[in-house]
């Protein structure tokens, strides 16, 4: 909907199993723990930053998604880092 700026990765996430290994999974229970875990990084690195402040950098650093114009997807590596998004080829 036109609430929604920044997407997080849901498709083809691999992730560890209970019980040991690894399998790949799909949907929003492999995209909030994707953002949240990113969420988290950054703020570890300046505990006296504020919550919006944080969202804000998360957008700041989104990368332009291939299925809209107007909607960004996490970038967890610029995020942390603090950088400009790296382009992604859209097919």
């Amino acid at each position: 909907g036109s609430w929604i700026d920044l997407a997080a990765p849901g498709e083809g996430i691999t992730s560890a199993m209970p019980g040991g290994g690894y399998a790949t999974w799909s949907g929003t229970s492999m995209a909030s723990p994707l953002a949240a875990g990113t969420a988290a990084l950054v703020r570890s690195l300046d505990l006296g930053v504020s919550p919006k402040d944080v969202v804000r950098r998360l957008i700041r650093t989104g990368a332009p998604s291939c299925d809209s114009s107007r909607i960004l997807m996490l970038d967890a590596a610029s995020a942390v880092m603090n950088r400009s998004p790296i382009p992604t080829a859209c097919p």
